[in-house]
C-alpha cells in the first residue's frame, strides 16, 4: 500500500518546494553532488552530444555541476524561491521559473530528462509529469528519475511514529496538507512499464560516507552535532551494518534510468 507522507500546520503561508536545500547555499548544494551515489551513473550514462533537461531541478545542483562538466542541460522548477535564490549567485545559469506538466519546449525536443524527487509530490499521482515528460523526450531518449522508496525501516518505525504524531498534530489544531506519496520500488518500476519506459539499471539514492541521506532524513537522534547530512558514531555504526546487509533497508530513494 502507498504511504501518504503529510506536514501538519495552521496554514500555507510559505513556499512548499525546494524545502529540503533551506540552509544550504546554492555553492554548498552544488557540493553536495560528487557524494550522491548516483553521481557516476549519471556520468556514465548521459548523452555527451544531447540536450537534457532537468524537470524540477530545485536551486539547480544538479544543472549547475552538470554544465561544469560539460553538459548541455538546462532546468525548470515551479518554486520562485529556489529559481530567485539560486540566480543571485549564478545569474548565468539557464534556470528558469515554470510548470513540469507544461513544459515550454517543442514535442520530441530532449535527448534526456532528468526528474529527482519530483513525481511523488503530484496529489492526483505521477500521470500528467509522466506524460509531459513524453511529450517533449525524442524517441529512444533517456529518463533519470529517482523517488524516495519504502525502505524496511520506514515501513516498521519512522511511518508509525508518524502516525502518532500525525493524531498529535491533529488533536492540538493542525491541519494535514500533503506532502508526498512514498512508493515502493515494485510500483514505481510498474508505473514505468505502464508509460512505455524500459529500465535499463537502477541504483538505490543516498549520499557516500561522510554524508548521508536515508538515515539523516529519518532520524534526528543519529545527526552529527555540526556537519549537516552527517551521522555521529552511532548513525556510523548502524548505517555500516545495514549497509553491509542491503542498503534497501534505509536508502533514502531509488534511482531508474529508462529509455522511452
Amino acid at each position: 500500500m502507498t504511504h501518504i507522507i503529510y506536514s501538519y500546520r495552521k496554514n500555507t503561508g510559505y513556499d512548499t518546494l525546494g524545502q529540503s536545500w533551506a540552509g544550504e547555499s546554492v555553492d554548498e548544494n552544488v557540493a553536495l553532488c560528487k557524494y550522491q551515489t548516483i553521481e557516476p551513473f549519471f556520468l556514465k550514462h548521459l548523452p555527451r552530444n544531447g540536450k537534457i533537461l532537468e524537470a524540477g531541478c530545485g536551486l539547480g545542483r544538479w544543472v549547475i555541476y552538470l554544465r561544469e562538466k560539460g553538459y548541455d542541460i538546462i532546468g525548470v522548477d515551479a518554486s520562485r524561491e529556489a529559481i530567485a535564490t539560486s540566480k543571485k549567485t549564478r545569474p548565468e545559469q539557464p534556470l528558469i521559473l515554470g510548470d513540469i506538466t507544461r513544459l515550454p519546449y517543442r514535442d520530441g525536443s530532449m535527448d534526456a530528462i532528468i526528474s529527482l524527487g519530483v513525481v511523488e509530490h503530484f496529489v492526483d499521482g505521477p500521470a500528467v509529469p509522466f506524460s509531459e515528460i513524453k511529450r517533449v523526450l525524442k524517441k529512444q531518449g533517456m529518463l533519470f528519475i529517482s523517488i524516495p522508496i519504502e525502505n524496511i525501516l520506514r515501513k516498521l518505525i519512522v511511518h508509525p511514529v508518524g502516525r502518532l504524531k500525525g493524531a498529535i498534530h491533529r488533536t492540538i489544531g493542525h491541519s494535514a496538507f500533503f506532502e508526498e506519496y512514498r512508493y515502493t520500488e515494485r510500483q514505481m518500476e510498474r508505473m514505468l512499464q505502464n508509460e512505455d519506459f524500459k529500465v535499463r539499471t537502477k541504483c538505490y539514492d543516498d549520499f557516500m560516507p561522510p554524508k548521508n541521506i536515508g538515515l539523516y532524513a529519518d532520524f534526528g537522534l543519529l545527526h552529527h552535532k555540526i556537519n549537516k547530512w552527517e551521522l555521529n558514531k552511532p548513525g556510523k555504526f548502524i548505517n555500516a551494518a545495514l549497509s553491509g546487509i542491503s542498503p534497501k533497508i534505509h536508502s533514502s530513494g531509488c534511482f531508474w534510468i529508462c529509455t522511452y
